[in-house]
């Protein structure tokens, strides 16, 4: 059997008894235990992603490489004009006549970089909608498509550096209309 970045979210006493059970049956290599003790870590590279906590809660990032290929697999550069839009919907005419196929070679191209902007789109929901819209012509990308990608490449690409916090012990009080309500978020709820 083979298992690839297992993550476990529980109590120390539930924590270590899953590592005592797992070790003698599988060759396991433990890379951190986040947490508040001072003998726990307090940040872990997992998945392409950096998680860290700290006192605001738990806050991941994705790999900033992946931006840095999509712009060099596009010919763009971080000081290439940018847009806040990564993507525009296509016109009635862009959809009827969507303009020649891409050679392979481009095609190829176009799918690595919609397939990475799909990895990133995980983490980055402002991206999200453009990628599933590019995703659509992966079997047959044009020349239109890949403008389309180019706008997503066009992006401000230092948003993509924010982290999402998964907040701890948090109150919030919700308006609505079965009146006012306060609601108290556990350390395993996430808030993005």
């Amino acid at each position: 059997m083979y298992g690839d970045d297992f993550t476990v979210l529980g109590a120390e006493e539930q924590l270590d008894w899953f590592r005592k059970r797992i070790k003698p049956r599988y060759e396991v290599e433990f890379k951190a235990r986040l947490g508040v003790e001072e003998q726990d870590d307090r940040s872990v590279f997992l998945l392409n992603r950096t998680i860290q906590w700290d006192a605001n809660g738990i806050s991941y990032e994705a790999d900033q490489r992946h931006m840095e290929i999509i712009l060099r697999d596009l010919g763009l550069s971080e000081q290439t004009n940018t847009t806040p839009i990564p993507y525009i919907r296509q016109t009635v005419e862009q959809v009827e006549s969507p303009g020649p196929e891409l050679e392979r070679g481009a095609a190829t191209m176009y799918r690595a970089i919609v397939a990475r902007g799909n990895y990133l789109s995980q983490d980055r929901s402002h991206i999200r909608y453009a990628v599933k819209e590019l995703s659509r012509s992966m079997s047959q990308p044009t020349e239109g498509d890949l403008n389309r990608l180019k706008r997503l490449g066009n992006i401000q690409w230092d948003t993509l550096g924010w982290s999402s916090i998964l907040v701890h012990n948090l109150e919030l009080s919700f308006r609505g209309l079965g009146g006012h309500r306060l609601c108290r978020v556990s350390q395993d709820q996430a808030i993005n």
